[in-house]
């Protein structure tokens, strides 16, 4: 379920998925490679998501992944990333 909070597919199918395998732990479920450009837009976009995945199993491990790959676009985001990610 790699990508499943990367804004690809279908939501809903993807937790019904999850849900009817018995997964618990999603590696990678928001992964994000060379993308600073929309950074902000995925991070948000996946805090809107999130809670509906956990609403349909509040046991899930959701993993999130930021890579080592910079372009020059990472000067347009927020030094002060962290509070966005709370």
């Amino acid at each position: 379920m790699a990508g499943v909070f990367n804004g690809h597919g279908d939501l809903d199918d993807n937790i019904r998925t999850i849900k009817s395998i018995g997964a618990k732990y999603i590696g990678r479920s928001l992964s994000l490679w060379n993308g600073e450009a929309n950074f902000l837009r995925n991070i948000e976009r996946a805090k809107q998501q999130v809670p509906k995945a956990l609403a349909a199993d509040p046991e899930l491990v959701l993993e999130a992944c930021v890579y080592e790959t910079v372009t020059p676009d990472v000067e347009q985001i927020p030094f002060q990333i962290g509070c966005l990610l709370r």
